[in-house]
């Protein structure tokens, strides 16, 4: 007899479609929209990393809040390497951080996931190679004096970038001048 009323009827049609409308809609997707991928020396920041929040409907969703976080070389989560920690997306679906600059090479990954729904999430990498030479120290076969005409020991050298990262593969000439004493290392000169 609860069906045979139109009003009955009525109210649980309105009971149905209230509780579908009450839900919030889900994200379709979170996505690496720019710049995602990239490769930067030790020091500098890279570009914007842009992300793109859209909805069920592929609409930009505006209303949402995106988390960023950072997980550096060695697999620790970083608080603090990113431009922003949370973003709102612009009117086109649009947000963006950074990575900031550090010393510390390796691939970092960064991965932006809706704060309301950590299902909802993207991720991309920067990877961090070592700066320009700053440094060219010697690691073994220092203070040697030498009678002309002998063969020195080994001399070993790091060639390393202003954090200290060292730089393989790259060619370093030296010169030697004479003294009437002998030869010392500090006498090699990198040209």
């Amino acid at each position: 007899k609860l069906w045979n009323t139109s009003i009955n009827w009525y109210f649980y049609v309105l009971l149905i479609y209230g509780l579908f409308c009450l839900s919030p809609p889900t994200l379709a997707a979170v996505a690496v929209s720019s710049n995602g991928s990239q490769e930067i020396t030790a020091g500098t920041s890279s570009a914007d990393i842009g992300f793109e929040v859209i909805d069920e409907l592929g609409h930009p969703d505006t209303g949402a809040t995106i988390k960023f976080s950072l997980v550096d070389p060695s697999g620790k989560l970083i608080t603090n390497g990113l431009s922003t920690n949370l973003g709102s997306p612009s009117s086109s679906g649009q947000v963006f951080t950074r990575l900031n600059a550090t010393g510390v090479i390796g691939i970092y990954t960064i991965t932006a996931t809706l704060l309301t729904d950590a299902t909802q999430f993207a991720s991309t990498y920067v990877i961090v190679t070592a700066g320009a030479p700053a440094s060219l120290t010697v690691v073994s076969g220092a203070k040697q004096n030498l009678v002309a005409g002998e063969t020195s020991a080994p001399l070993t050298f790091r060639l390393t970038d202003m954090f200290g990262n060292v730089l393989p593969g790259h060619l370093v000439n030296f010169s030697i001048k004479t003294s009437s004493t002998g030869i010392a290392d500090s006498n090699l000169i990198p040209n």
